[in-house]
């Protein structure tokens, strides 16, 4: 039986990002490192990792 990935998104436009391109978080929850912040859950799939490596691709390097 196989299990579905989930991905983790620690970010606040990223998760605004995701959320106009319809995609719905299956649980928001504390960070684990920071429990002052939240993280949102998705199911992993290439739609979503397409929309997530847009994001990092158009955000500044460092250094």
């Amino acid at each position: 039986m196989g299990q579905s990935k989930t991905y983790v998104c620690r970010k606040l436009f990223l998760y605004h990002l995701l959320t106009e391109r319809g995609f719905v978080p299956f649980k928001v929850a504390p960070d684990k490192f920071n429990v002052k912040f939240h993280v949102w859950l998705y199911k992993d799939s290439p739609e979503l990792q397409a929309v997530v490596e847009e994001y990092y691709a158009s955000q500044p390097k460092n250094g």
